[in-house]
């Protein structure tokens, strides 16, 4: 016979004794019975356990998470007034199907050596402040522009008191902005190197998007896209600079 995770029922008829009399029931069964059954005071002593539960752990939570490093400042990252090297680049875009609404860069430094950074409590990771850095582009023309990146665009600074932090580029993107897209084109740093050339194609379908937040990234190869003509393209030509 099939199992359906419940117990077999028990008989509630009570035994009978030799002489046929009814035998009253064992007062231990009659507690097997009802001993899970709460009554309402039990229950009103649960309910106030629970809030009292939920009142200590709740807060201490939150305390735990602060003391792992979740709010700890931020430190204050210095822009470099001076830098000893930069890059130029050249923007020129191409079979674009419109105007654009808005066109930047951002340079996005790191730091290799992570001695200087404190760990996060339980996890281990290192916390590093962020190396996110906008750059304006200059507009040469309506299909050209032109930016300058620099290498040492952040001053190396002591933050947590655990040694000088050295900030290092390691990209920079060229962003095009209309309606509520944004066309992508990365540069790396092993690509930073003068006279190289970089090109990146895009689909014009992305003009029709209406998503909020939309990132397209750019292709090497128009042929990755449904519609290979469809495109338009991206190229930034790196140059060395001096100041």
């Amino acid at each position: 016979m099939a199992y359906d995770g419940l117990s077999p029922a028990t008989s509630t008829t009570p035994a009978l004794s030799a002489h046929g009399r009814a035998r009253p029931s064992s007062p231990s069964n009659a507690y097997r019975f009802t001993r899970y059954i709460p009554d309402a005071s039990s229950l009103a002593s649960l309910r106030r356990l629970a809030r009292r539960l939920v009142q200590v752990a709740v807060p201490g939570l939150f305390l735990s998470l602060a003391a792992c490093g979740g709010n700890m400042e931020e430190p204050k990252v210095q822009i470099n007034p001076n830098p000893t090297s930069q890059y130029r680049l050249y923007i020129t875009i191409e079979k674009s199907p419109r105007s654009f609404d808005a066109i930047d860069g951002l340079a996005s430094y790191q730091i290799p050596d992570e001695s200087c950074l404190p760990r996060v409590k339980f996890s281990g990771a290192r916390r590093a402040p962020s190396g996110a850095v906008p750059i304006s582009i200059q507009k040469i023309s309506d299909i050209a522009m032109e930016a300058k990146v620099a290498k040492d665009g952040l001053l190396d600074e002591d933050y947590y008191g655990l040694g000088v932090c050295h900030w290092q580029l390691v990209a920079f993107s060229v962003r095009l902005r209309v309606n509520q897209t944004t066309f992508s084109i990365p540069v790396f740093s092993k690509q930073m190197v003068d006279g190289n050339v970089i090109k990146g194609y895009f689909p014009n379908r992305g003009f029709e998007s209406t998503l909020s937040g939309f990132d397209i990234p750019a292709s090497a190869d128009p042929h990755s896209f449904p519609d290979p003509e469809a495109t338009f393209n991206v190229t930034i030509r790196v140059e060395g600079a001096s100041k």
